[in-house]
């Protein structure tokens, strides 16, 4: 990288995860204190705190739009790329939505059996990253709609669009760190850098529009809409649809997987990040707020989740 295109990369970078940095302080602040103000007139805890967060998310969003008027920024969030998305290609996407949250079932079911037998459980951190924390129904529109609308306008619209300049899969590849790295929880870190990916492809090959969709999708009908439908059932009849559907979209996706592999290989041959972009971008002083940040918040919530049978 040459030393005038270093500089207006550092220059342009710098700006956009600043921009990123703004929205969490912004969306924390306003939210916290207006759970605080909720609580005061007597809201339960559950209702307050997701009302909070309706508010902080649209505040923090509102902000990075202000932000690049300001400074004179064109927000091209909802562009069409004029490619179709076709049932079947989102069936595919979706599959693999279902397939991701096997692995993860299955992962942090091997972690806990390990920890277990350490005498130790991170069923807090599990139930966190599965949303069972999330009662009432202003947490349910948050994590369900309104926390997927913002995530996909701050993190594919503005930052993922904001860096594609200097190529789709170097974009997709720091912007899906950032989003995984933004969970703070490290079991929804987890799923979210490869959730980040996915989503990062829909938006930047089809349309944001898309990537909300399918976020949605995830959050509100997989996450909270279909476990309570399940909580109707016996208990093994519940496991074996629940189970049933994660694995019949897996071996879906796997088999969408094989089939694609070419044209996913060529797709990051060809968009492949040009040489020393990601490690100049780690360099960035905003990237390394941001990432030290949110990795010793994870180490807090590790130290904090991890905890005696």
């Amino acid at each position: 990288m040459e030393r005038g295109q270093r500089k207006f990369f550092r220059k342009e970078t710098g700006y956009i995860i600043r921009g990123l940095i703004w929205y969490f302080l912004v969306m924390i602040l306003i939210a916290m204190g207006s759970t605080a103000v909720f609580l005061r007139g007597g809201m339960n805890r559950g209702e307050a705190e997701g009302t909070g967060y309706i508010i902080g998310v649209a505040a923090g969003v509102a902000v990075l739009f202000v932000r690049n008027i300001l400074f004179g920024k064109k927000t091209d969030v909802f562009a069409e790329t004029g490619k179709r998305m076709r049932f079947r290609t989102f069936a595919v996407f979706f599959c693999l939505i279902l397939m991701m949250q096997f692995l993860f079932i299955t992962g942090t079911w091997v972690i806990e059996s390990v920890l277990n037998a350490a005498g130790l459980t991170m069923e807090t951190a599990v139930s966190h990253a599965a949303g069972e924390e999330h009662t009432g129904i202003s947490m349910l529109l948050y994590s369900g709609i309104a926390g997927p609308v913002a995530e996909e306008i701050v993190h594919r619209g503005m930052v993922l669009k904001g860096l594609r300049k200097n190529g789709k899969a170097f974009a997709l590849i720091l912007s899906s760190l950032l989003f995984g790295l933004g969970h703070i929880n490290p079991v929804q870190i987890c799923l979210a850098v490869p959730m980040g990916v996915l989503l990062g492809y829909i938006a930047v090959e089809y349309s944001v529009k898309w990537a909300i969709l399918l976020h949605i999708a995830n959050n509100l009908l997989l996450g909270n809409l279909f476990v309570r439908l399940l909580d109707q059932m016996p208990g093994i009849l519940s496991d074996l649809v629940f189970f049933g559907c994660l694995t019949a979209g897996s071996v879906a996706g796997i088999i969408a997987l094989v089939k694609n592999r070419g044209k996913l290989k060529s797709w990051f041959a060809e968009n492949a990040a040009p040489k020393g972009y990601l490690r100049c971008a780690f360099t960035l002083p905003s990237v390394l707020i941001l990432c030290v940040t949110d990795l010793l918040m994870g180490v807090g919530w590790i130290v904090t989740t991890i905890a005696p049978l």
